[in-house]
């Protein structure tokens, strides 16, 4: 369950990065 827990947590963050770079090109792309 710890491990299962540990991933989910890492998958989160690496999917929250990706999203943030995303995000960022979107905006910079509108303007």
């Amino acid at each position: 369950m710890i491990g299962f827990y540990f991933v989910s947590i890492l998958l989160a963050l690496i999917y929250g990065i990706k999203w943030n770079k995303v995000f960022k090109r979107v905006k910079k792309f509108r303007k």
